[in-house]
């Protein structure tokens, strides 16, 4: 494994060195650095932008701020379903076979689906903010939510949209995209709140002022990549083709199970703290996703996953269980030591960078670093059973996973609300922890199988 992961250090610094990405491998290398620049980016202007409006909102209105963006997951993931990877493998297809009539015809033809999804789901949003504000969380999100409309389909449109580049195999536009759209909304969000906050409104009022700078931050991006679109994705200037009945059957037979495995990733990520919506004051909730940031900004440290998936693909046998134990044993040894890291540091950085009002999220953030135990694990096993050719395996166990958490956070939540609400946010730790627990518990009892075999 670590010969391996050697030579391809060398040939990809060799290459990078040249300038040379010619070929395959040469346009794998180039779209690799715009990718992982992108990531990078990304991750780090997302969590400077979180620290800013944690800050500026405090509390309680980045609690339910907090509330209102899981909330709109929920709704932009049925807007999703998977049809942005589809763009990528049904375009790339088409495009790499130089049939550009054909893949302008995918293109109109997802695009249509994408449009409608995201039509139903701000419609499904509109008509149920209030039974979701007043009936469910019991929490002043109305305003917010129709706004968060906006932001919904914005940011539907962006993922389709920058899908093209990506069948297309030219990221450098998503690189500086993600450059401009981490720009503005530090630069509107961060600029109007700095203003509104002065204006002593209504909670609800702040809150919805807040996701209209967000929603604004996402119309950027999206005018953004849609000019470049029109400029650098050359087959969009072509006739449009009908698809032949047994073409869109086939569209549809890869987006059906694909929809499954989103619906359930999103649902596993987001339920907590929509579970915790409705049973806690929205400082708790605050304190939970605090927690949360710091913990999401350490799990690229350890996490592995991105760089072996190629490197188990190109494996098999003996080497391929050798790779495995020695990506366990690294990966370990990172996790343990970032995890002793939080555990020592965790009231120094809950208070340098949040701020003293955040200070209950230091115990939170102690018991949610179990999970640097346990995901990176998860991502490994993944995209060992992955590159094996276990997809369908992956993601029953991900659907099994999704429905325990519900369950489990459910039974926690309002089992340690007896004892007051700070207990119900551990509540929740303890059921996202136990069920990526018999998560990662899932892969490993398939590993052996597959060993055995």
């Amino acid at each position: 494994m670590i010969k391996i992961l050697k030579e391809e250090a060398a040939g990809i610094t060799r290459r990078i060195l040249k300038r040379d990405f010619s070929g395959y491998t040469g346009l794998a290398v180039k779209n690799s650095i715009y990718q992982f620049g992108t990531t990078i980016i990304s991750q780090i202007g997302t969590l400077i932008f979180t620290i800013i409006i944690a800050r500026m909102l405090m509390p309680e209105l980045f609690g339910l701020y907090s509330l209102v963006l899981s909330t709109l997951s929920i709704f932009l993931v049925f807007s999703n379903l998977g049809i942005s990877s589809a763009v990528v493998r049904f375009i790339s297809s088409k495009l790499g076979k130089r049939n550009k009539k054909k893949a302008k015809s995918y293109f109109w033809y997802l695009f249509k689906i994408k449009f409608l999804l995201s039509i139903i789901a701000v419609v499904l949003l509109v008509s149920l903010a209030k039974i979701i504000s007043e009936n469910y969380y019991n929490k002043p999100l109305l305003g917010a939510l129709i706004i968060g409309a906006a932001y919904l389909f914005f940011s539907s449109m962006n993922g389709f949209l920058s899908s093209l580049f990506r069948a297309k195999n030219d990221l450098k536009p998503l690189l500086t995209g993600e450059v401009l759209f981490q720009l503005s909304r530090l630069a509107v969000v961060g600029g109007g709140l700095f203003i509104i906050l002065k204006m002593n409104l209504s909670v609800g009022a702040n809150l919805a002022w807040t996701l209209l700078f967000v929603a604004i931050a996402h119309a950027i991006i999206v005018a953004y990549i849609h000019c470049v679109s029109r400029k650098r994705i050359g087959f969009l200037k072509s006739k449009t083709l009908d698809l032949k009945p047994s073409e869109k059957k086939e569209v549809m037979k890869y987006l059906l199970p694909l929809s499954t495995l989103v619906l359930s990733g999103v649902f596993f990520s987001n339920i907590d703290t929509i579970m915790l919506g409705r049973f806690v004051q929205s400082d708790f909730i605050a304190f939970y996703r605090t927690a949360f940031s710091l913990l999401g900004a350490s799990l690229p440290l350890v996490s592995f996953s991105i760089v072996l998936f190629p490197i188990f693909s190109r494996l098999s046998g003996k080497r391929l269980e050798i790779g495995l134990k020695k990506s366990l044993l690294v990966t370990f040894l990172l996790s343990l030591a970032t995890l002793i890291a939080i555990l020592i540091l965790a009231p120094y950085l809950v208070y340098f960078i949040f701020g003293p009002e955040y200070m209950p999220a230091v115990q939170v953030l102690r018991v949610l670093s179990l999970i640097l135990l346990i995901s990176p694990f998860i991502d490994i096993y993944s995209s060992y059973l992955n590159s094996s050719g276990k997809t369908k395996i992956t993601a029953k166990l991900l659907i099994s996973g999704t429905i325990l958490n519900i369950v489990l956070n459910y039974f926690f939540i309002t089992w340690f609300l007896n004892l007051g609400q700070i207990y119900a946010v551990f509540g929740a730790a303890a059921a996202t922890i136990l069920s990526k627990m018999v998560l990662l518990g899932g892969l490993v009892i398939v590993h052996r199988k597959i060993k055995k075999t």
